[in-house]
């Protein structure tokens, strides 16, 4: 059982530089530089360029349409954006990244009930060769805990695809659930990244 505690997070970033990390310090330019990089610098190759392609796929399904109504300039430009921020919302950490500066609005029984069906799911999941909770949250919860955990993935293309295809579900389930999710799908025979900018 999760160990209540009432302690604030100290920021979004963990960076050197004293004016981006005082730049990163508010939620609007949090969320423009997750938006701008999604992660992607923290993901292993597989979930990476899994990403990537679902930026790619959508940005042609929306482009079709948009090109034929405002020409092609814009209309792959706006494509795009709309695609990479479905992408965001539906496959990126947003609550993750709001967390920082705003509670959460989970209780300690609800953070828990969550870990324990995602962890449910995450059995049930063929191409997951185990999971790892990390952080903070593991034993004590906050207000403002997220969970962190690293899903590391049965070896082989098809897995890669499938456990990456977990991942999005996930993302997606936490983001509409308002859900603070920290997940990573990590390639076999890779550590975690447990530090985050």
């Amino acid at each position: 059982m999760l160990t209540p505690k009432s302690s604030k997070p100290h920021g979004y970033a963990r960076l050197s530089h004293h004016g981006l990390r005082r730049l990163l310090h508010h939620p609007s330019m949090a969320l423009m530089s997750h938006w701008c990089f999604q992660s992607l610098f923290y993901m292993h190759r597989t979930e990476r360029m899994v990403k990537i392609g679902l930026d790619l796929i959508l940005t042609v399904g929306i482009g079709l349409g948009l090109t034929a109504i405002i020409g092609h300039g814009y209309g792959w430009l706006l494509a795009w954006g709309i695609a990479h921020t479905i992408n965001v919302c539906c496959n990126g950490h947003v609550w993750g990244v709001l967390k920082h500066f705003y509670p959460t609005g989970q209780t300690a029984r609800s953070f828990e009930r969550y870990r324990e069906q995602l962890m449910h799911r995450i059995t049930q999941a063929s191409s997951i060769a185990t999971s790892e909770v990390i952080g903070s949250a593991v034993h004590t919860w906050t207000p403002y805990a997220d969970l962190d955990i690293r899903l590391i993935r049965h070896a082989g293309l098809l897995n890669g695809i499938r456990a990456s295809w977990f991942g999005i579900q996930e993302r997606t389930r936490a983001f509409v659930s308002r859900f603070p999710l920290d997940l990573y799908i990590l390639d076999p025979h890779q550590q975690s990244h447990e530090t985050h900018a």
